[in-house]
């Protein structure tokens, strides 16, 4: 038993397969004390031994590489299998957690430490190649709470680890990659150190100031084409760290514009800042590709060597107990500092003619990135774009650091002491399918691979499968059929089903006649003008205006933002182009109301009102269609009692042809003891009063309609105001006497008030139609 934790336990058996994995506890029964584990020495391992390519990975995939970096090969390119089990044991001290429970101590901080462990349990490796799965693998271990910074330095640690697998002659295919490789190599040499020398959560003033005078000295000490890592990182309002990698390159002499900075941004948060990068979609796939790597240019040493600068950008990871920081503030805050404009703007200048040509748009790492190995191979596939090559060329470099990772997780899987656990070894199947597929792409596009290095990597591929199908208990062998090919089975036509896999038959008559394609009417929304100077051009624009909406809503499917369109359509008509009436009690109304001051026809009047009832039906549609904003409230609110107010004003509007009695009753002009009726509008006046009005129209628009409202108050008695929907459902009493008093006019059975006013009895609303068109426009305004 390794591991109790829980009902389920971790384990391995003590016979020579040396099986691991979970197990129900209470299965198990303790015999006695526990054995003693195998030890395993923290001290170096012993002096270095040429590797044995034959006995340690089955060819001789790795002779060239050992003897080309010798000065950078890590311990276990130093011993072959034998070796390394004739030492007692492999000499691992797991950076983090293994995949299978165990907890192990962060202890040393040299590079050989990374590799005191097999390669798939680093979180780097995990966050490389199990991209999309490694959720569950990695919420939980200690890794991810270690500062962003320190996390930044492992993963660099494991990357350089892979570069220096790569056979410098094999990669020479293009002529300046051995050149951007080895740009990539000194910037991650350079980039550890760097994450080392930084005090995180130190909160020392004098080591922050040590600290900030010494990387001066090597920002201005930068040469000609050389780039620099430089991390940074904040910690969020959450308490999660996240980092980000400036890469600093020196372009030329001239101290004027010599500098450009890229802001290196893997995350998948939009707290996380990736959200200032720009973005575009695969056009195959249709996917949101980022600019992971968000470059400004041009920047002059003065503003790159201020210390100040600098300062802002280390405080937040030096100074955590008192300094709180965040993408919105380092995007918008502290980076515009360099270009003196911001980041969206300063990404414009290097390409404005072509974005595409501009930016590598590349996709974002599905499950984030929480070792930010992703964050340092799109640093040094930066790099590898400033050192000259082109997009596709660039992708070279991520290829051969997955193809280093795989070199060392064969190396790992013959030095292994006892077999890796079956999810272990996914880990390894999902790291050959990917190198498969990068190196199978770079041979397709711009060939930067020679066919020696894929020979070699195939061969890598190979003896990894090899040995992990070893371990694997899950792999079978493929069934060999000896059926013969020209097998028939008696009677199977007869079987139910089996006449849908003829062929002989055509199908096509079956499928029906093609649908007609829908025709696109065109859409003149000028046809409604901006102002109407007399009622003839207000019939007219409400007519156009209706036409329109019913155009747009027929082709609602065909017309896109139909709903937007007829409400603003709408919205301009109330608004703007036909005038609101002035007052009752106004000293100018007989001269300036566009109402009052023009003389009318009935069948204008009618047609006004039958316009109305139309346009307000289509505005309540419209309105409560679209997504509810604050100004589209105000809106909403302000067309309807505009509405009515034109409503009200029209059926107070006395024909000079031939009056209408319903007219003649509601203005209180009618023969006979009477007196006018109104309406009014709720709560319009306490409602409105803290809408957003965008425009001054509508602000305006609002002031006319609650001046001929506050008219109407104080020239009509309480007991005639009619339409009270508020109250109740029932009739009030100044909608039963209107009524009444039209029934008395022209001979209609009195005491069917509520009849006629619902249209159960139609005989009222056939003569008067526009009573049915006032009632329906003041419910929906109210």
């Amino acid at each position: 038993v390794i591991k109790q934790d829980g009902e389920w336990w971790y384990g391995s058996t003590l016979d020579a397969q040396a099986k691991s994995g979970y197990f129900p506890g209470n299965y198990v029964e303790i015999k006695g004390a526990t054995p003693a584990a195998p030890t395993y020495s923290a001290t170096a391992p012993p002096p270095a031994k040429a590797v044995d390519p034959a006995a340690a990975m089955g060819g001789s995939a790795y002779q060239s590489q050992n003897q080309n970096n010798n000065n950078n090969s890590g311990a276990l390119f130093q011993y072959t299998a034998s070796d390394l089990r004739s030492n007692g044991g492999v000499n691992w001290s797991l950076l983090g957690s293994g995949l299978d429970g165990t907890r192990y101590v962060y202890q040393s901080q040299e590079a050989e430490s990374m590799m005191r462990c097999p390669v798939w349990q680093l979180p780097a490796y995990v966050d490389l190649f199990a991209d999309a799965y490694k959720k569950k693998l990695v919420e939980n271990d200690n890794h991810v709470h270690l500062p962003a910074v320190r996390r930044i330095g492992l993963a660099i640690d494991v990357v350089e680890r892979a570069l220096s697998t790569v056979n410098m002659q094999e990669n020479a295919t293009v002529n300046v990659m051995v050149n951007a490789i080895s740009r990539a190599s000194t910037m991650l040499k350079e980039g550890r150190e760097l994450c080392r020398q930084i005090p995180v959560a130190a909160n020392d003033s004098v080591q922050f100031f040590t600290f900030l005078m010494g990387f001066m000295v090597r920002v201005r000490n930068l040469r000609f084409g050389e780039s620099m890592m430089v991390p940074t990182s904040w910690t969020n309002d959450s308490g999660i760290d996240q980092a980000v990698i400036m890469v600093i390159t020196k372009e030329h002499e001239d101290p004027t514009d010599n500098y450009s900075v890229a802001i290196v941004n893997t995350g998948n948060n939009p707290q996380q800042g990736l959200d200032f990068h720009s973005f575009a979609v695969d056009p195959t796939h249709g996917h949101l590709l980022r600019n992971l790597s968000s470059e400004m240019v041009k920047i002059p040493e003065r503003r790159m060597c201020n210390s100040t600068f600098w300062f802002l950008v280390f405080r937040a990871v030096i100074c955590t107990n008192n300094t709180k920081g965040s993408a919105k503030y380092f995007y918008e805050r502290i980076v515009p500092y360099l270009p003196l404009m911001p980041i969206s703007s300063a990404q414009q200048v290097q390409a404005p003619s072509s974005i595409h040509s501009a930016f590598d748009f590349v996709e974002v790492p599905v499950g984030g990135d929480y070792s930010f190995v992703h964050a340092v191979v799109e640093a040094c596939r930066y790099v590898g774009r400033k050192a000259g090559l082109t997009f596709a060329q660039s992708q070279h470099i991520p290829m051969i650091i997955k193809s280093g990772l795989l070199r060392i997780a064969l190396n790992d899987l013959y030095a292994a002491p006892q077999p890796p656990a079956v999810n272990e070894l996914d880990l390894v199947k999902m790291a050959i399918r990917d190198v498969a597929n990068s190196m199978s792409a770079q041979a397709e596009r711009d060939i930067t691979v020679s066919p020696n290095q894929l020979a070699a990597n195939l061969h890598i591929i190979q003896a990894t499968k090899e040995k992990v199908a070893e371990y694997d208990e899950n792999v079978f062998p493929m069934p060999i059929f000896t059926n013969p090919l020209d097998e028939s089975i008696p009677g199977i036509c007869a079987w139910s089903q089996f006449g849908r896999m003829r062929r002989d038959v055509s199908v096509e008559g079956l499928a029906g006649t093609a649908p007609i394609p829908p025709i696109l009417r065109p859409v003149e929304l000028t046809l409604v003008p901006d102002r109407a100077g007399h009622f003839l051009e207000v019939t007219k624009a409400m007519r156009h205006c209706l036409n329109l909406c019913v155009l747009l809503s027929n082709q609602r499917k065909l017309v896109r933002n139909s709903y937007t369109l007829r409400l603003c359509l709408i919205e301009h008509l109330f608004i703007r182009v036909i005038p609101l009436p002035l007052g009752l009690n106004h000293p100018d109304r007989d001269k300036l109301c566009f109402w009052h001051s023009q003389q009318m026809r009935y069948e204008t009047q009618a047609d006004i009102m039958r316009l109305l009832n139309m346009l307000c039906r289509h505005f309540a549609t419209v309105s409560l269609s679209v997504k509810t904003t604050r100004s589209g409230d105000a809106v909403r609110m302000l067309v309807f009692a505009c509405m009515a107010t034109v409503c009200d004003a029209t059926m107070r509007k006395t024909a000079y042809d031939i009056p209408s009695f319903s007219s003649l009753h509601y203005s209180g002009l009618a023969k006979g003891p009477v007196k006018p009726y109104g309406f009014d509008l709720g709560n319009f006046a306490e409602e409105s009063e803290y809408l957003k009005f965008s425009t001054p129209e509508t602000t305006s628009a609002r002031t006319q309609v609650l001046d001929y409202f506050s008219h109407l108050k104080s020239n009509i008695p309480p007991e005639n105001w009619m339409f009270r929907f508020q109250d109740g459902l029932q009739m009030c009493n100044a909608d039963k006497r209107y009524l009444d008093q039209l029934c008395l006019q022209m001979g209609f059975q009195r005491g069917m008030e509520c009849t006629y006013m619902t249209g159960d009895n139609a005989l009222l609303l056939d003569h008067y139609p526009e009573i049915g068109f006032f009632r329906d426009l003041v419910f929906m305004s109210k």
